[in-house]
Order: C-alpha cells, then structure tokens, then sequence
C-alpha cells in the first residue's frame, strides 16, 4: 500500500472545550423559553449543554444519564469500569465486555496501527508515571522511563470476537481510552438528539464541541477558537460549524513546569516524553467525533510540515497554531472563520491559511 494510499486509508477507518469558548451572540432568543442549559461534571470534565425542544430538560437528562453510563464502562479511574477490569486482569486472562466497549477497543487498536504508532490506546502506563494530571507531577529518570515505554504496545491487545472479551498480553500494561472516548461519546450525543427530535442544539464535552443545526434558529451559533498563550476566556478566532465536532489538543491544557521547561499531558510512545512538537494547538473539525478526538491529538504531535500537507483534504478540516504563533488553517474552513484577531501577536496565513 502506497503512503497516499495508507494515508487515505486510515482517515477514512477511523471511522475537545475545543480548547475553545462557546459564544451565543444571542442565539435562539426567538424561543428562549423552550432552551434547556445544563452543566455537569461527567467523565472528568465539565460538560455544558443547550438544547432547544418542546422537551429539551428531558433530552438533556437523557444525555447527562447515557454519559455517566458511558463513563462507568471505559474510565481506567473507577475500579468497576470494564476498562479497569482489563487492566487489572493485564496478562492473565481475558475479561468480557459489552459490544459497545468492544467496538470502542478495537477502533482504538486500528487507529493505533494505522497511525503508525503514534497514538497508541496502551499508553497508560506513561501518564501514569508522570502525573502530569495529578497533584504532584515529576520528571521521572530515564530507567523509569524506558520500564514503563516497554509496556507500550498496541500489538498487545488481544481481542477475542466471539466471546466480546479483552485481554492484555503482559502484566503491568493498561488501556487509556481518554484520546478518543470523548470523542466517541459525542458521536453518542448526536445519536440521541436526533432519535428525539431535537433540531437545534449544542454540547462540549472536554473539549469536543458539537453544534447542531444552529441556523435553524435564525441566528449563528458562533465558537470561539482558544488562545493557546493567553486565559481560558481568550479567543483568537471565531467560527461558524454546523453539524461537525470540533477538537482541539494543546500544550497548555495540562502540564507543569520544572527548570523552565513546559512539560504537557500528550505523551509521545515512541519516546516516552511529552511530545517534541513545533505546534502549541491542533483542532480538528469533522462529522465524526471519535476521529476529529483522534485527530486533533495525532496532528498535533505529527507538527506543523506534515500538517500542512492535508491542508486541501475533503476528509476533515484543520486549524493549527505553531510556536512562533503562526496560524495555518486547512481549504475546507476557511469560510466558517468570521472573526480573526492579530492584535495579540498571532498571524493569520493566506493559502493554507485564512483569508483576510
């Protein structure tokens, strides 16, 4: 298979807040009385939600309930979760799952070998070492380092189709479904809005944004695109994106500093560091949640000259920022850009960049 070919093949198989602020600009005011806003605190991270309906606190009741389901399958966190029953049987035997939970591991496990490695579903054992999301991360030594790197292997996953049951090859490995499980339960969320009618509504779920059908209403539902240097409230775009989810990976969403270096949450396997990359933010934008979740992290670590290469793809659209703030988007989204700030010291590219 030819690298083009590979390329197109693994896009298409694969079948965050966006680091971002959502913005209403006074959206849905026509019917204000019949929209729904919720916040909850499922999967480890906030999640808002509108949803405009004659029944819209039902449907969003039903979401918030699917995601907490969700999570209590495939959080590595809670001891019960099938994910956790894997890791703790890691090299002993398999452990059966619901078909959901399956699906879910073996897309995982296929988008780790078709991206060549550089997402890996077992990279568990490196974020653990770290600590980066924890209360006291470290530099570990190089020895400590190496030990865990070794237990990175998505060839490792063993998967047993006719008894839906997982196992881990060697004890001490472990699955993170955090790369993609957001994305997934996105994908979830369009799934019941459109079995219960909703027309008009919107979610992010740790940065997966999802709007939907928001002209329905009369009015743009306008997102605003995050500045990777500056606060949680700073944006240096807005977009416009109807039906498509929007994810977005950055150097400053998790991390520590020790000895002037910036240490972020994206473990490369290949290494066992956080990645070396001339990007500070990658987003992704496309129909499908668990690949724009995929996306947005493997771009981000795949940097700035390979990115640029899928700039006129027709399979998923791009927004990336470099170190020198450097703004490059791909053909497709140029039109859904409204708004650009260069006031605060980013620059806007024409070409593959936005139009002015």
């Amino acid at each position: 298979m030819t690298k083009r070919k590979k390329a197109i093949f693994w896009v298409a198989l694969a079948a965050v807040a966006i680091a971002a602020v959502a913005i209403f600009d006074g959206i849905y005011n026509a019917r204000k009385d019949k929209t729904v806003k919720t916040e909850q605190f499922i999967m480890d991270t906030i999640i808002t939600q509108t949803v405009v309906s004659s029944h819209g606190q039902e449907v969003a009741d039903t979401v918030n309930e699917q995601l907490r389901r969700f999570e209590e399958k495939l959080s590595m966190h809670l001891d019960d979760s099938e994910i956790s029953k894997i890791n703790a049987n890691a090299g002993v035997d398999y452990v059966k799952v619901s078909q959901e939970t399956f699906d879910l591991i073996s897309t995982a496990k296929s988008m780790s070998e078709l991206s060549g490695g550089l997402f890996d579903v077992t990279i568990a054992p490196l974020p653990s070492l770290w600590g980066i999301t924890s209360d006291h991360p470290r530099v570990p030594s190089q020895e400590e380092i190496d030990q865990a790197k070794s237990l990175v292997n998505y060839e490792d996953i063993l998967l047993d189709e006719e008894n839906t049951a997982v196992m881990l090859r060697r004890k001490g490995q472990a699955l993170d479904m955090g790369g993609i499980a957001k994305g997934m339960a996105t994908d979830m969320v369009r799934e019941i809005y459109e079995e219960m009618g909703v027309t008009a509504a919107s979610i992010s779920l740790g940065g997966n944004v999802l709007v939907i059908d928001p002209k329905s209403q009369g009015e743009d539902f306008v997102i605003g695109l995050r500045d990777p240097r500056g606060t949680a409230n700073d944006v240096i775009a807005k977009l416009v994106v109807e039906g498509k989810v929007i994810a977005t990976t950055g150097d400053y969403e998790r991390y520590f500093e020790q000895d002037g270096k910036r240490y972020h949450h994206v473990i490369d396997p290949r290494t066992g560091y956080p990645c070396e990359t001339d990007l500070i933010q990658a987003t992704a934008i496309c129909e499908n949640g668990m690949l724009a979740d995929f996306l947005s992290t493997t771009l981000f670590m795949m940097g700035k000259d390979k990115v640029l290469a899928y700039a006129d793809n027709d399979m998923f659209d791009f927004i990336i920022v470099d170190k020198d703030k450097n703004v490059y988007a791909s053909q497709g989204i140029l039109d859904s850009i409204r708004q650009i700030d260069e006031s605060i010291g980013y620059t806007f590219y024409e070409g593959v960049a936005v139009e002015k």
